[in-house]
């Protein structure tokens, strides 16, 4: 339950952040280049809030660092490689050959 809770704040917290950054790139034109570093840092900073809450709330015993890496690779890495997978499998098969 409190995994949910935190997962849930930092979630909205780091809408609330991209929010802004999404509005001055739609109204203002600020250059992709801009958006993309301030999207990442915001991104980077939460994945480093939700890899520090799950340490403090799932494996506060000492020698426990491998099985939280385990833990994002499964969590966060898997589903990425999968997708780009998907995405290359798809390209080569919907590329038109002239």
């Amino acid at each position: 339950t409190r995994w949910l809770h935190a997962l849930l704040f930092i979630i909205s917290v780091q809408g609330m952040l991209l929010f802004p950054i999404v509005m001055l790139q739609v109204y203002f034109h600020l250059s992709i280049r801009t958006v993309g570093i301030c999207t990442l840092a915001v991104i980077t900073l939460f994945k480093l809030l939700s890899f520090y809450k799950t340490h403090i709330i799932f494996f506060r015993q000492k020698g426990t660092f491998l099985q939280n890496i385990l833990y994002f690779c499964a969590l966060e890495m898997v589903p990425l490689f999968a997708l780009y997978g998907a995405l290359v499998f798809t390209n080569s098969y919907l590329k038109i050959n002239y």
